[in-house]
């Protein structure tokens, strides 16, 4: 239990966390774009590249042997689409003028929350 607690710490501090670089850029330096939907390829190469590097990491760390079940390989890029499709409507639905569209931030959430389930549903069939 108190590690599904510290996990969820971490998460939630990690998603809070997630849109502050482009927020920030927005509101301190002249110039910057307002428009948010500019931001979204910087995210994802940040995202990609992240995930390369854990995933070096990992492999390293199995000596090049890494365990990949393929089963989860779909389910897993399905979710990755339906999370870039979440980040892209947060982008636009945050507007740094002031003013949200809070159906674009629900789909936002809705989306973020199934593909976690995708995930987790994957992983658990798979154990099973």
């Amino acid at each position: 239990r108190a590690k599904g607690i510290l996990a969820s710490l971490i998460a939630g501090t990690c998603y809070g966390l997630n849109f502050l670089p482009s927020t920030w850029i927005q509101q301190h330096v002249k110039g910057a774009s307002q428009d948010g939907l500019d931001y979204v390829f910087n995210q994802f190469c940040g995202i990609l590249a992240a995930s390369m590097l854990y995933f070096l990491i990992y492999c390293a760390w199995k000596g090049n042997k890494p365990q990949v079940n393929p089963e989860i390989m779909l389910p897993g890029f399905v979710s990755g689409v339906m999370w870039a499709i979440a980040q892209s409507c947060w982008f636009v639905a945050n507007d740094i003028r002031g003013q949200r569209n809070y159906l674009l931030l629900l789909i936002y959430f809705v989306l973020a929350a199934i593909s976690c389930g995708c995930i987790v549903a994957s992983r658990k069939s798979s154990c099973a």
